[in-house]
């Protein structure tokens, strides 16, 4: 029963390879035939949040555009210095309020000995509520900037924008997501003075593949489906043969 399971997997695995081959090679011939620009809409806009924002004024402009990331301009040193996403809001609030925690109780550590048990439940909610005030407080403070040289401390953070240009072709832009593990790369247009023309992303770009291949080369996989087809037809007419030669013998 081992032996036929595995012979099932090979067999399957025979007729999935050449599918699997043909996509590849389809997809990475069509992301390299057309460049950035291509993806970037007509009437679109991008909006781009100065350094010095706070981090709260930045969550309330991506809601009311509606979108989940923006560039970040630093207007000292005239360049863009990242993106900020909704994902770094999270990161934001969790980061806050671990470090206004561990104040509140390295300043608690001195009274311990001293309180009763009750009197620890009641310091703990306190501690928890107060907590909770600072970090709201921290929150109207923080600036984004401030959140990028959290994230250089943590070494989590890009040194620079990962950008591409706007003849970059599709595939580039895939190379350099999966490369810096990110989920979206602007397009800068530098002879318009750094204008970021839009933001690629997996989504956008997986779309319009399909989209593509749908309308061009919506054959491919038939015919390669076709030959694994007629290749496993011979394999198994060639094994057949083969074993009415041995019992022959």
């Amino acid at each position: 029963q081992s032996q036929s399971v595995n012979r099932a997997m090979a067999d399957s695995e025979s007729r999935i390879a050449p599918l699997r081959l043909a996509f590849r090679r389809q997809c990475s011939s069509i992301l390299s035939l057309h460049t950035a620009y291509k993806l970037i809409p007509d009437s679109g806009k991008v909006v781009v949040f100065d350094s010095e924002l706070p981090v709260k004024h930045a969550l309330v402009g991506l809601m009311e555009n509606n979108i989940k990331a923006a560039p970040v301009w630093d207007s000292e040193r005239r360049m863009y210095t990242g993106m900020v996403t909704v994902t770094d809001f999270i990161d934001i609030v969790v980061a806050l309020y671990d470090r206004q925690d561990n104040k509140r109780k390295q300043g608690d550590k001195t009274n311990n000995n001293n309180t009763s048990n009750d009197d620890d439940d009641d310091d703990d909610q306190h501690r928890v509520s107060k907590t909770s005030v600072d970090l709201l407080e921290e929150l109207d403070r923080q600036r984004i900037c401030d959140w990028a040289a959290i994230k250089r401390e943590q070494g989590t953070s890009i040194p620079t924008l990962v950008h591409i240009l706007p003849d970059g072709t599709l595939l580039d832009a895939v190379r350099m997501l999966v490369a810096n593990r990110i989920h979206r790369l602007p397009v800068l247009h530098r002879e318009r003075e750094n204008t970021v023309l839009g933001i690629l992303s997996h989504h956008r770009i997986f779309r319009f593949l399909l989209d593509e291949f749908d309308r061009k080369h919506k054959g491919v996989l038939v015919k390669a489906r076709e030959a694994a087809e007629r290749k496993q037809a011979v394999d198994s007419r060639d094994a057949q043969e083969q074993q009415q030669q041995q019992q022959g013998q």
